[in-house]
């Protein structure tokens, strides 16, 4: 998560939730507390992907996925400038990690 909070895009995605991040890493436990704070029984967590690789890769999601398996359902991110790679690492990441769907901008 570091390198996504650290990326130039950062600033972009952080409109869209009211105008900023937090400073450093932010528990998955914070996550789940606001969840239920407001009343949402499970929620998406996504892989996201830059032009230069993962800046939150599928297998960080995994682990998120894996400690709150009744509350989150993983999302993975793929270079679809590497077709066949892409294909690989979602059959991967559903086969193998349990995701349910994919997110690309």
């Amino acid at each position: 998560m570091r390198m996504f909070l650290s990326h130039e895009r950062a600033a972009d995605a952080s409109k869209v939730g009211g105008g900023s991040f937090a400073e450093g890493e932010i528990p998955i436990e914070a996550t789940v507390a606001a969840m239920d704070t407001a009343g949402v029984k499970v929620g998406m967590m996504a892989a996201w992907r830059g032009p230069r690789g993962p800046l939150i890769s599928n297998d960080e999601v995994a682990g998120f996925v894996a400690r709150y398996p009744e509350r989150l359902i993983g999302i993975a991110s793929v270079d679809l400038y590497r077709p066949m790679d892409a294909v690989r690492e979602l059959r991967r990441c559903v086969k193998r990690l349990g995701f349910r769907g994919l997110f690309r901008i």
